[in-house]
């Protein structure tokens, strides 16, 4: 239930943060360091749900091996969410 609920807020931190999908790779947006678990670049969380949610993806590295990083960005000036979502995984 916990893994579910981590994902649904992932996912929907994800969907709320992008303005736009179409894009050329001229445009594409930079793919920000990550810091932790969670990468608000677009300041969409609260500190305290920041802290949350970095607690509950750490207990859900340890217990299943699983990891999850949440990551916000103001814009994909223009990129498509596929293309970026590949530069991030790569990076």
């Amino acid at each position: 239930m916990l893994n579910t609920a981590i994902l649904k807020i992932a996912l929907l931190i994800l969907a709320i943060s992008i303005p736009q999908l179409n894009c050329t790779i001229s445009d594409a947006a930079e793919v920000p360091k990550l810091k932790g678990r969670v990468n608000d670049y677009a300041n969409m969380l609260s500190s305290n749900t920041e802290t949350l949610l970095d607690q509950q993806l750490a207990a859900l590295e340890t217990s299943d091996s699983t990891q999850i990083v949440v990551l916000t960005i103001p814009s994909l000036e223009g990129d498509n969410l596929e293309e970026y979502s590949m530069r991030v995984v790569e990076k």
